[in-house]
């Protein structure tokens, strides 16, 4: 009865007000490129784009999949009084990201330049990742704290974290950038290099995302300091338990209690970063500043338009696995199945609605809000807007097989359309005209292959 009670309202509305700061942390920072766009330019956006995507596929190695993990393991010890043993897997978990973070960030500061000349073939891209380094290590201690929070069984500290950071973020990233950028339009003219003001302005804009970052984990340290001295040191104190776990212990524990939701978002998100790869290495006889412009113009208008939509139905899809995992568990099969395609129909109501919406209005809305080439940007949402419906779907197949407890037979398929997509856009720049439009059809065709494999997996599931 309780699951139907929950159906009254929409996938939306079910996360309650955890939804909200979810979708307003996510349409925040989607709407951030907007002004530094146009403040940076096409040309900044295809560095920022290449050294942000880089750093965020860091991140899903790492920071991103570690406060399920921690708070999984940790709850799981509070509720057995083992608040001890809670304590060192934090710790564990602090020393882990401490460690992670040091050997990124390293790795950053001391190969930026054959990395970003090398893999992204963008060498000026390369003083963009030095300044995302210290970001690195900043996040992956903020996501300890939020995993520890979240094993108290808490929400809240994480939300309220990642929207502090996101706030504070579009501030920094828009004036640190455009001091940075200012100087390194005057670099251009002293040096005769004009692509160092757009450069300067992406690495301004990653030092931006490294504050919000610090505040953020001064935060999370500040309530996890008051909550310590207090009410967790009398829980300890009053702890009986003999068998203390070890830290190899641990961290073999968050090791494999991480490794299947690292992958699957690993997989899921690095498609960006690799279609830019793809395509950088595919045109490689064009300038590097032709390169960066025309990414740029994919990745801070197209790809962020469309990606309002699809933050909102990435919540959506995860208020539908809260509810649908808790059907599966009681093998009430006939209501996760009606759930399931009610959920689908919303999906594609909200999913069908913005993609006309961008289609209609791909015009005005590309030259209300940006500066610079707008053709280009507006026949890439006309022809690739398709994409949010495709997201959606694919999203709500995903939920559903980690609901069953497949989420390995999800990787398998994100994983197919990861190569799928590779290989048609690797043809298309060899044997068409299509240019940077390839990189909008790969992007159409990937959520369209993971939900194919999805929906093959999910029948076998049901039978």
């Amino acid at each position: 009865m309780g699951e139907k009670r929950k159906r009254n309202g929409t996938l939306i509305t079910q996360g309650g007000l955890i939804s909200v700061f979810s979708i307003g942390i996510a349409l925040l920072a989607l709407i951030r490129q907007i002004p530094v766009t146009n403040m940076i330019g096409d040309e900044g956006n295809g560095y920022y784009c290449g050294a942000y995507e880089l750093y965020m596929v860091l991140l899903f190695l790492t920071a991103y999949s570690l406060p399920d993990a921690l708070g999984k393991l940790i709850g799981v010890r509070i509720n057995r009084g083992q608040y001890k043993n809670a304590n060192q897997l934090f710790k564990a978990g602090v020393l882990l990201c401490l460690i992670a973070g040091i050997v990124l960030s390293g790795i950053l500061l001391l190969f930026h330049n054959g990395i970003a000349g090398q893999i992204l073939s963008l060498p000026l891209s390369g003083l963009a990742l030095q300044c995302l380094a210290p970001a690195l290590i900043l996040i992956l201690l903020a996501s300890a704290f939020r995993g520890y929070f979240q094993g108290m069984g808490t929400m809240m500290p994480t939300s309220a974290s990642r929207l502090l950071a996101t706030v504070i973020q579009f501030v920094t990233c828009l004036a640190v950038g455009y001091m940075v950028f200012s100087y390194g339009q005057k670099a251009a003219v002293v040096l005769n290099e004009p692509s160092y003001g757009p450069a300067f302005g992406a690495a301004g804009v990653c030092l931006g995302i490294a504050s919000g970052e610090l505040f953020a984990l001064a935060f999370l340290f500040l309530l996890y300091s008051a909550y310590n001295r207090g009410t967790f040191k009398k829980q300890m104190l009053r702890d009986t338990t003999k068998n203390q776990e070890s830290f190899p212990q641990l961290f073999s524990l968050l090791g494999i209690t991480m490794l299947p939701y690292l992958v699957n978002s690993l997989l899921l998100h690095c498609n960006v970063l690799l279609n830019q790869i793809i395509y950088n290495h595919g045109l490689a006889a064009k300038e590097q500043t032709v390169l960066a412009t025309e990414f740029g113009i994919y990745y801070g208008k197209y790809h962020i338009l469309t990606g309002i939509p699809i933050a909102i139905l990435t919540v959506m899809a995860g208020n539908f696995f809260n509810i649908y995992s808790r059907l599966i568990v009681r093998d009430n099969y006939n209501h996760a199945r009606r759930l399931f395609v009610d959920s689908l129909k919303e999906i594609l109501a909200v999913s069908g609605a913005a993609t006309l919406l961008l289609m209609i209005l791909a015009g005005p809305l590309v030259e209300l809000l940006y500066k610079g080439d707008s053709v280009m940007a507006i026949k890439m949402l006309r022809m690739g807007s398709i994409a949010i419906v495709f997201y959606g779907i694919a999203l709500l197949t995903i939920a559903a097989l980690q609901g069953h407890g497949k989420i390995w037979l999800s990787c398998i398929s994100i994983l197919t359309g990861l190569l799928i997509q590779g290989i048609l856009l690797k043809i298309l720049l060899e044997v068409t005209e299509l240019g940077i439009y390839s990189v909008v059809i790969a992007n159409i065709v990937f959520p369209l292959v993971i939900f194919v494999g999805n929906l093959l997996f999910l029948k076998k599931c049901q039978e």
